[in-house]
């Protein structure tokens, strides 16, 4: 028997391998080291983006590092053991030295994998693989109404199927309030396939983390407390493999998108540093359409009746609007929510009467426009008649009567002018609101000279109508008379026009 046959008895497993070195290192220590690191690598990035069996993907993640450390010792000794035999049979010293040092390099590298992804996840792995999510479970509380549903902790392993049978029992359920949740990608998905069936509004009151905002985002309305936020960031992934990586974010992009999310949002999203996560704020939100009642931004999601005035109040601070308005004139609210609470208790049930009660609340804002003209600097007052120009061109169909209910400030009118100019609006409350300091009014002597000045500029008659143009108890013109006073307004020279605006909303 040759050297070479000694080194490998027949009853050694290592017999069975091609005898040339080349093909011992490649097929029995290269490949499983390659396909197996490629394949636990993909597992962890699957398990920590999505989330999905759990329990399952855990167990097969540990057998399978347990089978490749076996795989990789087996391997190494074969190919040690045959670039010792390939010397031995008068082969090439060298290529027997690189086969022993490629073998050191590859299981040092393995080893470092192992510290590096196995280590720091065995534990959690261990406790998913014993049916128990390491990082908690939710915590749902259902109010004693049965109205409210509230949900903080950790949306882990099986709580969608917890919840979902709890919102299905939950006939009276009317709102979902989030606080402080994180989740998992898969049960936040399922759990938010359940809130759109049902059509339930969202409310976050605390943090919410990553993967909650794509429950969050599933509510009919949204609603953002003044002390709640977002901290996005993809999430941690349990593997080194650059590809894998990249491949876990684009699901993570996708996913995000389809919950909801503008596109460029959702990858900005997957590519955070969790040490400098993204936390956009309730203006961001709002201007991306993203909390509030679409195309109405001063509605918000009201209490189911019997609701206390402190209730309408926690509803109407969700909207940034209102959050600015009350910055300015404190008090706002608990005004508005009086009103509510009061009207709440005549109005009927159901769309209509929720549609009067936004509009008793708006009626509110509207009380509060003298004083924000007050406040607003001249830029901000010519906006406001530009806009007051395409608003009556919107509901000039109604004639006369309708352009004056807009002029006077008529809530229910201005509710129904198109989306975007809602939206111009509602800037514009909050820039106003805004306003440090209030504007001068001009002396009695200027006015009048004023007066003189836009009457030659745009004729006595028209002056004269500018006083009475907007506001309650003014003349009733015509759409396209109204419009036009507007427009010649705003053509005026800068300082004529500052004038007959200060004519229209302050005088």
């Amino acid at each position: 028997m040759n050297t070479a046959s000694r080194s490998f008895p027949g009853r050694s497993i290592i017999a069975l391998a091609p005898p040339r070195l080349a093909s011992r290192f490649w097929l029995l220590f290269v490949l499983p080291a390659l396909l197996g690191s490629l394949v636990l690598g993909a597992l962890a990035a699957w398990l920590d983006t999505e989330g999905r069996a759990l329990q399952a993907g855990s167990v097969a993640w540990l057998v399978g590092w347990a089978l490749m450390a076996l795989l990789m010792a087996a391997g190494g000794v074969a190919t040690w053991r045959a670039a010792t035999a390939s010397v031995e049979a008068a082969g090439s010293p060298v290529a027997a030295g690189l086969a022993k040092g490629a073998v050191v390099l590859v299981l040092v590298g393995w080893l470092g994998a192992a510290v590096w992804s196995f280590v720091p996840q065995l534990s959690g792995r261990l406790q998913a693989a014993s049916g128990q999510d390491p990082e908690g479970s939710v915590q749902a509380a259902l109010s004693a109404d049965g109205r409210r549903l509230r949900l903080a902790g950790h949306l882990g392993q099986g709580d969608a199927d917890r919840l979902q049978a709890l919102l299905q029992g939950a006939q009276r359920l009317a709102l979902v309030e989030i606080d402080s949740l994180d989740a998992r990608l898969h049960e936040a998905r399922r759990l938010a396939s359940t809130l759109q069936a049902q059509q339930l509004p969202t409310r976050l009151l605390g943090e919410c983390v990553n993967a909650c905002s794509v429950v969050f985002l599933a509510g009919a309305q949204r609603e953002l407390m003044p002390q709640a936020r977002l901290r996005l960031y993809p999430p941690p992934v349990g593997t080194i493999n650059p590809l894998w990586r990249h491949l876990a974010r684009l699901h993570l992009a996708r996913a995000h998108a389809q919950a909801g999310w503008p596109l460029p949002w959702a990858t900005r999203i997957a590519h955070m540093s969790p040490a400098v996560p993204w936390r956009p704020d309730a203006a961001e939100l709002a201007g991306a359409g993203l909390v509030g009642v679409p195309g109405r931004p001063l509605d918000v999601v009201l209490p189911a009746a019997p609701a206390a005035a402190a209730d309408f109040a926690q509803a109407l601070s969700a909207n940034t609007v209102w959050q600015a308005l009350e910055k300015r004139f404190p008090g706002t609210l608990a005004q508005a929510a009086e009103r509510l609470q009061i009207a709440a208790a005549a109005v009927p049930a159901g769309p209509s009467g929720a549609d009067t009660l936004q509009v008793v609340a708006q009626g509110t804002v509207q009380a509060l426009m003298p004083a924000l003209m007050e406040r607003a600097d001249p830029f901000l007052r010519e906006k406001f008649v530009a806009l007051l120009a395409e608003q009556l061109s919107a509901v000039k169909e109604g004639g006369a009567p309708a352009c004056r209910k807009l002029l006077d400030g008529d809530a229910a009118l201005r509710r129904s002018v198109p989306e975007e100019l809602r939206q111009r609006e509602a800037v514009w409350l909050v820039d106003a609101a805004a306003e440090p300091d209030a504007a001068p009014a001009a002396a009695r002597q200027r006015r009048d000279l004023e007066r003189e000045v836009l009457s030659r500029s745009i004729g006595g008659t028209a002056t004269g109508q500018l006083r009475s143009l907007w506001g309650p108890g003014g003349a009733l013109l015509s759409c396209e008379r109204a419009v036009e006073l507007l427009s010649a307004v705003l053509a005026l020279p800068p300082s004529e026009r500052r004038a007959a605006v200060r004519r229209i909303l302050l005088d």
